[in-house]
């Protein structure tokens, strides 16, 4: 029996082990949704040296390419830095009184811009997803739901997620994952060990997010769960910030989570 018991032990701390990992957040889209990267020496090795082979292509030499397709890749010149990243076409916009425009994924980081041919050539078959996968994955803090960018205190979440995380090496308790592939989301409790801090917990604390209900949810740790309950009943409490009337709308509820990941 008590070997048994080890061996169960044994089993249930590598399960432990092996859904944590250290992640670093390339963008923020809401107080509670994100895109990452894996913080490994693996990664960091094959984002440098992609990075470097991909700007010493001789892009902007290269015709301009107008791609037909939602999901295909492609490589475009960041507005920010001019460097070229791929990307990933997610809308396309016909007008009538000037050029197509095209939305842009830049799927090594997670953030999104609006261009034009201009900025997009054709991608390299060596440089496409069969050979080299999407860098930025796809994370939601664990239980917990941020309002909307457009929701009141919407931008106050995303501000204060950004303060707790941005820049930073941070430890990752996958929950689990949703979906697979480029669309698989990872639920995430992550925490700074340098401050001891859980981000979850902390904006939730603050107001600036809301527990979710079981019917909306996975619960994996039902006692970080719990916990999270508990500092938003202290949160509602003290009328913060989300909870300054007491409650929420339920009918918010269906557009917010829309909104989230969109």
């Amino acid at each position: 029996m008590a070997r048994i018991q080890g061996i169960r032990s044994e089993r249930k701390e590598k399960q432990q082990q092996e859904r944590m990992m250290s992640l670093t957040v390339t963008e923020i889209m809401t107080g509670s949704t994100f895109f990452f990267q894996k913080a490994t020496d693996e990664t960091k090795d094959l984002m440098e040296n992609m990075m470097a082979d991909l700007q010493s292509r001789g892009w902007d030499h290269k015709p301009v390419y107008s791609p037909e397709k939602k999901g295909e890749w492609v490589v475009a010149k960041f507005s920010v830095d001019n460097n070229w990243y791929r990307a990933e076409v997610l809308k396309i916009v016909q007008k009538d009184d000037g050029p197509t425009e095209y939305e842009l994924r830049y799927v090594d980081y997670g953030n999104t811009e609006v261009v034009t041919s201009k900025a997009i050539r054709s991608l390299d078959a060596d440089l496409g997803q069969a050979k080299v996968h999407a860098q930025a994955k796809r994370g939601k803090l664990a239980y917990i739901r941020a309002p909307a960018l457009d929701d009141e205190y919407g931008e106050d979440a995303a501000a204060f997620f950004k303060e707790l995380v941005w820049g930073k090496t941070l430890l990752a308790n996958i929950q689990y994952v949703e979906g697979d592939g480029n669309d698989a989301v990872y639920h995430i409790s992550l925490g700074d060990d340098q401050t001891k801090t859980n981000i979850n917990g902390a904006l939730v604390m603050e107001g600036l997010a809301r527990v979710e209900s079981r019917r909306q949810t996975k619960i994996v740790t039902a006692e970080f769960y719990q916990v999270l309950q508990k500092e938003e009943a202290k949160a509602r409490t003290s009328r913060l910030c989300i909870w300054q009337y007491g409650a929420i709308p339920d009918s918010d509820e269906d557009r917010q989570w829309a909104n989230m990941l969109k």
